[in-house]
């Protein structure tokens, strides 16, 4: 029943979990980024798009963090940290006191700010 309501409604339920993010999209355009609980969207599911992130490893794997960035910069500063090298430069990044990764010259990297310190 809930489903024929949400349908007529034009609403789409998301659950996202504790380990997650999604990235949300509407008629191809980034929306936004979703934390942890149930969000109700407006929009017929066809036309909205949800890509779901695992915090797991740290890196953001988004086609659209670009767009996150130009689009949106308040919301991907917020979860997202961006990590640049120079010609001249290595970066050696560390998450939760460990190793994370090297970055080598001239390169960028984008992290969840979520994943932890």
């Amino acid at each position: 029943m809930l489903n024929k309501v949400e349908r007529i409604l034009r609403r789409t339920r998301v659950v996202v979990n504790e380990n997650e993010r999604a990235v949300t999209l509407y008629k191809g355009i980034v929306t936004g980024i979703l934390v942890p609980g149930e969000h109700v969207l407006k929009g017929r599911s066809d036309r909205l798009d949800i890509e779901m992130h695992d915090l797991a490893d740290g890196y953001v794997r988004s086609a659209y963090e670009k767009a996150l960035f130009d689009r949106m910069p308040q919301v991907a500063e917020e979860h997202m940290l961006e990590i640049r090298t120079g010609e001249p430069e290595v970066a050696v990044v560390y998450r939760d006191k460990a190793l994370f990764t090297v970055l080598r010259p001239d390169k960028r990297l984008v992290v969840w700010k979520d994943a932890g310190p």
